[in-house]
């Protein structure tokens, strides 16, 4: 289990150094928006799959139909991202 919390710790970390923007606790990511990878090939924030309205954090390839999303966080009763 610390092996994969360690890992999503370590992939948003890259995202967001290298992403346009960032989060801080005075300006949170929204429902709605999104930060980009600096090369534009990623995109990190909150979507819905499957038309449903369960909200995910996640991350997906920008740009592509249907979307790819290459990781998305499951929150557990302990209030954690696996």
């Amino acid at each position: 289990m610390r092996t994969t919390r360690f890992a999503c710790l370590l992939l948003l970390t890259m995202l967001l150094k290298f992403s346009h923007g960032s989060i801080t606790p005075t300006n949170p990511l929204s429902i709605g928006q999104t930060l980009s990878s600096s090369n534009d090939v990623y995109e990190l924030g909150f979507f819905s799959p499957h038309n449903t309205q369960d909200q995910y954090v996640g991350i997906w390839l920008k740009g592509t139909t249907p979307q790819v999303v290459v990781w998305r966080c499951v929150v557990h009763r302990r209030n954690f991202c696996i």
